[in-house]
């Protein structure tokens, strides 16, 4: 951060971490969604809000997309007999035996 102070051209900074962003978030690579947090979070110091704006809501998006995904997952893991047999009494209107 103390270098970004000193840029001249905020503006291509924000291009260029916005794409390496996105590319860390899609790909699963970053070091960590604290690290990713933070730095925002400090830029949103330094340049406010409009300035981050896009950049949080990237990270926020693909942390919802992530907890959907874990949840749905989880759901299919668990209890696919239960789904098996809802699938069957909604199909049939009767108990599965």
């Amino acid at each position: 951060m103390v270098i970004f102070k000193y840029l001249e051209e905020k503006d291509v900074f924000q291009t260029f971490y916005s794409t390496k962003l996105s590319k860390r978030l899609i790909h699963g690579v970053s070091a960590s969604d604290e690290a990713e947090a933070s730095m925002i979070s400090k830029l949103k110091e330094a340049c406010g809000f409009e300035y981050t704006n896009k950049l949080q809501r990237m990270f926020t998006g693909i942390f919802l997309h992530l907890t959907r995904e874990a949840i749905v997952h989880w759901y299919y893991r668990h209890e696919p007999q239960q789904r098996f047999d809802r699938f069957f009494q909604g199909a049939h209107g009767a108990e599965p035996q």
